[in-house]
């Protein structure tokens, strides 16, 4: 794809020899197709949303210049197109909603990203996708994911060592061409809708073996909480199967103006789960302490081990144990097919406007398809189901089914 190459030299300041390493680059096309169908069984207001949307995603990325600082520059380009919707049926977090409740033909939008390294460490500047951690989790589960802008730095001089900073200025929704202040996540009335300045997160990790980490995060939203992560993980083999296990603990109280005003939130939660040939058994088990439910940013999925397809298990005094099962396929001669079953049932949830402690449950079913190897070893099809019951949710049913595809240009 010479031609296509050379397409990423348009984004550069000049063709120099100091800029020949940019060839060194790659780009990718990932289509997203996906449907969802959720159904509520009981309550008032709409009865279901429903929709269906094709996503897809440009990545462009260059190398580094030259010497003992090399720059770089990537870029983004993201569509989401509507296959199916209906102002019935509108308001999945799939497509962005008018102000008569029709959901737009399409959306989209472009950002770059300036990038220096230096040895193992990198700054990048721009456009943000971070990876998941205790302390933020982007969403990825519609056409478009979730991403971010600001600045953020790794720093990797250290084998087994990482040091992340970085300040997230502005949020890219996953069903929304513009970008917004990052805000306080609000459900169940959790907390007043607030928005922020920025959204700042520092992170130290230890690895010492792929099994093996521990790691601490401060994350601060500005003027309004400030929360601490202390997270371990470990990996051993135990009989003929393996044994995982992982432990997190969080703290988070108001910060400056307290706009949110008065935050206490403390959090506890792990999971143990054994793994023999293709089964795996997971018991988890997760706490919310203090006044308050677990902060998060607006659009984000919480970074919380019972967090499910639809619930979170997240309010203030909630306890909840999840229990999972899963399979792969592999062994009866269905080599990327794998299931999993999941059950979390909590109970002491204290919902703001609710008078006493409440309780929710809540049933997932996934089939995946993903070939490690083969013409079709960058496709990827889940099939989920859930089904969520409760005192203080709606009940609900839900069907999705993701495909995904993901192509390299060069």
């Amino acid at each position: 794809m010479p031609a296509c190459r050379h397409l990423l030299w348009l984004f550069l300041p000049s063709l120099s020899p100091a800029w020949s390493s940019f060839e060194e680059g790659s780009a990718s096309l990932e289509a997203r197709n996906v449907y969802l169908n959720r159904d509520f069984r009981e309550g008032v207001g709409q009865s279901r949303r429903e929709e269906w949307g094709q996503g897809l995603v440009l990545r462009l990325a260059s190398g580094h210049t030259e010497g003992s600082i090399g720059f770089g520059l990537d870029a983004v380009a993201m569509l989401g197109l509507k296959l199916d919707s209906s102002p019935a049926r509108s308001g999945s977090g799939m497509l962005p909603v008018g102000s008569d409740g029709r959901s737009r033909d399409e959306f989209s939008w472009a950002s770059f990203t300036g990038k220096m390294q230096a040895s193992r460490s990198q700054l990048r500047i721009g456009h943000l996708e971070p990876p998941s951690s205790p302390a933020l989790r982007p969403n990825d589960g519609r056409i478009l994911p979730q991403t971010y802008e600001g600045a953020w730095f790794e720093l990797r001089e250290l084998d087994g060592l990482e040091l992340d900073a970085g300040r997230l200025t502005r949020v890219h929704q996953r069903n929304a061409s513009g970008a917004q202040d990052p805000a306080l996540a609000n459900p169940y009335r959790r907390f007043p809708r607030v928005e922020a300045p920025h959204y700042d997160m520092l992170g130290l990790f230890w690895r010492p073996d792929p099994g093996h980490w521990l790691g601490y995060q401060l994350a601060r939203l500005d003027e309004v909480y400030l929360q601490h992560h202390i997270a371990g993980a470990f990996s051993q083999v135990l009989g003929r199967g393996q044994l995982r296990g992982e432990l997190r603990l969080s703290q988070a109280e108001e910060t400056g103006a307290a706009r949110a005003g008065e935050l206490d939130n403390r959090t506890v939660h792990g999971f143990l789960a054994y793994g023999l040939g293709p089964h795996r058994l997971l018991l988890a088990r997760q706490q919310v302490g203090g006044a308050n439910g677990f902060p998060y940013l607006l659009g984000a999925d919480p970074a919380l081990l019972n967090l499910s397809q639809i619930n979170d298990f997240g309010n203030a005094g909630e306890r909840s144990w999840q229990w999972r099962y899963d399979h792969d396929f592999t062994a009866l001669g269905l080599p990327g097919f794998s299931a999993l079953i999941r059950r979390v049932s909590s109970e002491g949830a204290r919902i703001p406007g609710l008078a006493g402690t409440h309780h929710a449950r809540e049933r997932d079913i996934e089939f995946r398809y993903q070939p490690r190897q083969g013409p079709l070893k960058d496709l990827s099809v889940r099939l989920r189901f859930a089904h969520l019951r409760g005192d203080y949710v709606r009940d609900t049913d839900e069907v999705r089914l993701q495909i995904g595809y993901t192509r390299a240009i060069w």
